[in-house]
Order: structure tokens, then sequence, then C-alpha cells
């Protein structure tokens, strides 16, 4: 009955160490089930973060599309703005230089105008003044020309004037030397 009893002791002890075994393996069982649950939900997360990444680096070049078409589109804009801008500084040259022959034929017309009232209709005399004006127009100084007197009655008749010329046709037309 001893043996019985060392048989039946060695047999609950060998099942109490097969217990703990079996405790220990299913322990372990669960921490492997625990980290590969860790492990799932990781790389779950990493994978919505990368899928976020994804997005928002699908969103960005989208932006940058649209910016750089936005780009392009002002900058064609800008472009064609500069020509219409050149053409038009282009042509307000022109009306102005057309502007200023017109003020300048204006003006000589004006002075014939009062050439031909003031001299009564004497050609030569006309013909004369007309040359002493047009140089005097161009701020040339008839000298030679056309006699002193006829310069300066030449200016007083067109503009009006009192003293016209330089000083030695003053003087001459006031009967000095």
């Amino acid at each position: 009955a001893e043996k019985f009893e060392n048989a039946v002791r060695a047999l609950q002890e060998a099942q109490k160490e097969k217990v703990a075994a079996i405790e220990g393996a299913n322990e372990q069982a669960r921490e492997i089930n625990r980290e590969a649950k860790e492990l799932d939900e990781s790389r779950a997360k990493k994978q919505m973060r990368l899928q976020l990444m994804t997005e928002s680096s699908k969103i960005t070049d989208q932006s940058c599309e649209d910016t750089k078409k936005k780009l392009d589109k002002e900058s064609a804009v800008h472009q064609e703005l500069a020509l219409k801008r050149a053409k038009i500084d282009k042509e307000l040259e022109e009306l102005n230089a057309h502007n200023r022959h017109a003020q300048q034929e204006a003006q000589r017309m004006f002075v014939i105008c009062r050439l031909n009232e003031s001299t009564g209709g004497n050609v030569l005399a006309t013909d004369q003044r007309k040359k002493c004006m047009l140089l005097y127009l161009k701020g040339i100084r008839p000298r030679r020309q056309v006699p002193t007197v006829l310069a300066v009655s030449c200016c007083r008749a067109a503009y009006g004037l009192q003293h016209c010329g330089s000083r030695r046709q003053r003087s001459a037309d006031n009967g000095g030397p």
C-alpha cells in the first residue's frame, strides 16, 4: 500500500508539475497573443498614419499644381499687359510727337498770318519776314540774311513785343548804331 501511495503521490506531483507547465504554457500563449495583438494594433496605426500622409501628400501635390497653374496664368496675363503697355507707350510717344509737330505748325501758321496782316500783302516783305520768323522759331537769330530792322519788326509784328532780338538789333531799331 505504501508503494501504491508513493506511486499516487508521484503521479499527483507529476500532475501538479504538468498542470504548472500547462499553466505556464497557457500564460506564455496569452503573452504571445497579447504581443501579437499589440503588433497588429501598432501595424494598423502605422498603416493609418501612412494612409493619412499619402492623402496629405496628394492634397499638397494638387495644391502645388493649382498654384503653379495660377502662377503661369498670372505670368501670361502680366506679359500680355506689359506688351499692351509698351504698345500704348509707343502710341503715346507717337501722339506726343504728332502733337508737338502740330503745335509748331499752328504756331508757324499763326506767325505767317500775323505777318500777312502786318505787311498788307507785300509779298517781298512777307517772304523776308517768313524767313526771319522761321529762323527765329528754330532758335536761330537772323543776322545777315535779313536786314536788322526787318528782323526786329518781324518779331514785334508776330508777337506784339516791344523788344526782340539782340542788343544790336534793338539799338538799330531805336535809331542807334
